[in-house]
């Protein structure tokens, strides 16, 4: 991103100091605005011409850089575009006149989905399901166990998109919830039931009871997600016109009564309609947004809890850290003896996922070396070494080994590495062998390898 004029965002009259237009919308509006200042119709012409096939080339290029969708996925958007929804209507199987225009679509669909996916969500909410295209997308990202609520007020959306569930092996995950929106929170927070992400596209009108029901209800977990559709609404959340628009109004209102509530922090994302992504704060930066001079949100009440979070660290988390983050393991290297096959292979896998880098060490090299490919498909850097760990040598060596492969002495970190089957600073040893084996090692004299 190019640097600014230095203001809190661009004006129209000079988007960037150094003259250039950088994102697609400020070359929009740098080609309409030399458009204005032509004398000539021609002139006009050409430039209006470059700005539509910027703004008109944007969605198709997003589709066609975007990794595909299964192709289940695909058939139900069509399939949901094609329906006629005035007849359902008429024959009585939608509550209320529904639009092929609330179909999100396969793009909409492969952003919430990676949004699940990088949050490592098992439990999702979504408020207002229409045809299911976003819940399907969402579902895929799921694990075998993961739970995703859609709740819709029409019960005919829900058999509308069941054979699509089926079809796709999802149906399992996707359990729909039919009744009014409200309601059904309400029953959701009573259960004592959260959700890691929640997706908010329902009746823009009632964006801002949906939101409170959601906090007063703590439906959204401590380091959840929450992901609202349609928060730039056409764009007359910003430029309304002489056009009422009262769902407009709302959203608007919506949108800043969420950026003044200091229990959360907020990003709008021009994708699409405009999406913003909320995230509930912990209590420490709670308790800074209240005190701090800076803040835009409403100052929080003063209470003990919220003056001492930044210093109790049962609130705040140790360093800073949820219980999540302190399992996380990136940065670490584990030696994981045996890991050729069985547990030691899974431990590989394991601490693999968690963010270490393996030293996978077996007696039979060609078996660490498949279970090191196997990690580099997962993204997970790892490296084969043979050793007999019955053998005090081939002990040793194989932990110079794994020092000197991931530079762990180059970094200084092999000073503060102690060779004990536990988590320490740097090195974490998972001994798959025999208590009797390791105690003919005599372990504590390799806690200082010299």
């Amino acid at each position: 991103m190019c640097p600014t004029n230095g203001t809190d965002s661009p004006n129209v009259a000079d988007i960037h100091a150094t003259g250039q237009p950088d994102t697609p919308i400020e070359v929009i509006t740098d080609l309409m605005q030399k458009a204005l200042q032509q004398s000539s119709l021609e002139g006009q012409k050409q430039l209006v011409q470059q700005a539509l096939d910027v703004a008109g080339g944007l969605d198709a290029y997003l589709e066609k850089a975007t990794s595909p969708p299964p192709k289940v996925v695909s058939e139900l958007v069509q399939a949901s575009l094609k329906h006629d929804w005035t007849a359902a209507h008429k024959q009585g199987k939608t509550i209320y006149l529904q639009k092929k225009e609330c179909c999100a679509g396969t793009l909409e669909g492969r952003f919430l989905k990676m949004l699940v996916a990088i949050t490592g969500a098992k439990h999702v909410l979504e408020v207002g399901m229409f045809t299911g295209t976003t819940s399907l997308a969402m579902a895929e990202a799921l694990p075998q166990d993961g739970t995703l609520i859609p709740l819709d007020i029409e019960p005919y959306m829900a058999e509308f998109a069941a054979p699509f569930f089926q079809r796709a092996g999802l149906a399992d995950r996707i359990k729909p919830m039919i009744g009014p929106a409200q309601e059904s929170m309400v029953k959701l927070g009573q259960q004592g039931t959260s959700f890691d992400l929640i997706f908010l596209d329902a009746n823009k009108d009632d964006y801002a009871s949906y939101y409170q029901t959601i906090m007063e209800q703590h439906l959204l977990a401590p380091g959840g997600l929450l992901v609202v559709d349609n928060s730039l609404m056409k764009g007359r959340v910003y430029a309304p016109g002489n056009v009422p628009d009262s769902s407009a109004d709302a959203v608007r209102s919506f949108n800043e009564m969420v950026l003044q509530d200091p229990r959360v922090e907020v990003v709008v994302v021009p994708f699409r309609d405009g999406v913003s992504l909320v995230r509930r704060r912990p209590a420490a930066e709670v308790a800074a947004a209240a005190t701090s001079n800076g803040t835009r949100g409403a100052a929080a009440p003063a209470s003990s809890s919220s003056s001492n979070a930044a210093s109790d660290s049962v609130l705040s988390g140790f360093k800073g850290n949820t219980v999540l983050q302190r399992f996380k393991l990136t940065g670490k290297t584990a030696l994981i003896t045996g890991a050729g096959q069985g547990i030691g292979r899974a431990w590989a896998h394991a601490l693999g996922e968690a963010g270490c880098a393996i030293a996978v060490v077996d007696m039979d090299l060609q078996k660490a070396q498949q279970v090191c490919h196997e990690l580099d498909c997962k993204g997970v850097k790892a490296v084969p070494i043979q050793a007999d760990v019955s053998k005090k040598a081939d002990c040793e060596r194989c932990v110079w080994s794994t020092n000197i492969r991931f530079s762990l002495i180059a970094s200084g970190m092999a000073e503060k590495t102690c060779i004990l089957p536990l988590i320490n600073n740097d090195i974490l040893v998972i001994l798959g062998i025999s208590q009797s084996t390791v105690t003919r090692w005599r372990l504590n004299s390799l806690a200082g390898v010299p």
